[in-house]
């Protein structure tokens, strides 16, 4: 992954001014899970990893934009607490330029926000597996992510949530960081999505000593979307960290040699791209 297709400013002003139209969505990759996600009347932030490297790790490439240049979110959809997913940095900072956006996050997670970020009570929207929440043309699901296992809290509610963007022009489901479950095809069938997020990193021994747990592999994540009937495999969670070292071109030869009627983009980062292409 070399340098940004659009960065800075001008990234920021694109997103701004793209007007997608009732029948399709703009998207654009900020890194690992990262994306803005934009329709014609909801704009959306997922994962923004916009800040430094957590201790003990190294960024290949920088963010494509700054959080003080990202306005005009609508919701900021947060899945889980690593902190390349809920960076504490970039939220107050996207919260801070677009007041009317809420901060979407699973439920263990609200106080954390609350308490340490200091997200006023009107702001938060925690979530459960199986909620349903509806913002303008926006029908959003949360659904489960198992970063290794299902991990819950002691009201039972997980820790790690995906979430399924249901719009007019398309539906999307963001996988977060996860791996297979038990029944997970069976929950995510129901909502067809036809774009899937997937991460790609895989986990190994080495990964696990180093306390970073692991989620889809390449092959993996295509006999999911594969599952899903999905129209359009999306890879994340890569090239951000040595340690993320899958290849996204292996994806495509999997998916040609697997099922050649799934495609599977190579996102660039800070690019625009539609969906329906």
């Amino acid at each position: 992954m070399g340098q940004a297709a659009a960065s800075g400013a001008r990234l920021a002003e694109q997103i701004a001014g793209t007007q997608p139209g009732e029948d399709r969505l703009a998207a654009w990759w900020l890194g690992q899970s990262g994306y803005v996600l934009r329709s014609a009347r909801t704009t959306v932030a997922l994962d923004p990893f916009l800040g430094a490297a957590p201790p003990g790790r190294e960024r290949l490439v920088e963010p494509p934009l700054a959080a003080t240049e990202l306005a005009g979110l609508d919701l900021l959809l947060i899945t889980h607490d690593d902190p390349d997913a809920f960076d504490r940095a970039t939220v107050v900072t996207l919260l801070a330029a677009s007041p009317q956006a809420l901060l979407v996050l699973p439920a263990p997670l609200a106080d954390v926000a609350a308490d340490e970020l200091r997200v006023a009570d009107e702001r938060l929207l925690p979530l459960r597996a199986g909620d349903l929440y509806t913002h303008q043309d926006l029908r959003l699901h949360a659904v489960p992510a198992a970063h290794e296992s299902l991990l819950r809290d002691d009201r039972g509610d997980l820790r790690q949530l995906g979430y399924v963007l249901q719009w007019p022009a398309a539906t999307v489901y963001a996988a977060g960081d996860t791996v297979p479950y038990r029944d997970q095809v069976a929950t995510l069938q129901p909502f067809n999505p036809q774009v899937v997020l997937l991460p790609i990193n895989g986990r190994d021994v080495r990964r696990r000593q180093r306390d970073l747990a692991g989620c889809l592999s390449v092959a993996e994540a295509a006999r999911l979307a594969s599952d899903l009937r999905a129209e359009l495999l999306v890879p994340t969670h890569f090239g951000v960290f040595a340690d993320d070292s899958a290849d996204p071109a292996t994806l495509q030869s999997f998916c040609a040699t697997h099922d050649p009627a799934l495609q599977a983009a190579l996102p660039e980062l800070g690019e625009r791209v539609y969906w329906p292409r």
